[in-house]
């Protein structure tokens, strides 16, 4: 659904209507409930994370492409879309702009490079939902 509007013309309604539609995922559009970016440092706690989104993002390089949407939950029988909610941003540092180089900093790790992905934010009340694509 979302995958063929252009990314920064994609809104909440648009997300509202995926869960309106009980949208399922698909090799170009997956959902994901939270975002963990982790640590790149093998010693930390976090590291973990940082790999689990790396291989999503991997995942979608090495296929056709598409749309990963943190923030949407879905049901994980049928991979419908059943809620979205806007995310807390890290303690560290809240903003979008801190987010997004850390995203930049965590895609770096790939190799070969990865080029091409793109953010897109959808912002209310301090809180965020994040489209990457692929």
């Amino acid at each position: 659904m979302t995958y063929q509007k252009p990314l920064d013309l994609i809104s909440e309604d648009d997300l509202s209507r995926l869960v309106e539609l009980r949208t399922g995922e698909s090799v170009r559009l997956e959902f994901k409930d939270h975002l963990k970016l982790g640590s790149a440092k093998a010693s930390d706690p976090g590291f973990d994370d940082q790999n689990e989104f790396l291989a999503d993002v991997s995942a979608f390089a090495n296929a056709q492409g598409g749309d990963l949407i943190f923030g949407v939950s879905c049901d994980r029988a049928s991979g419908e879309a059943t809620s979205y909610r806007f995310m807390d941003y890290p303690q560290k540092q809240p903003g979008k702009d801190f987010l997004g180089t850390a995203i930049d900093n965590a895609l770096s790790r790939l190799e070969p490079t990865l080029y091409g992905v793109q953010s897109h934010f959808l912002e209310r009340d301090g809180k965020f939902i994040l489209i990457l694509r692929i």
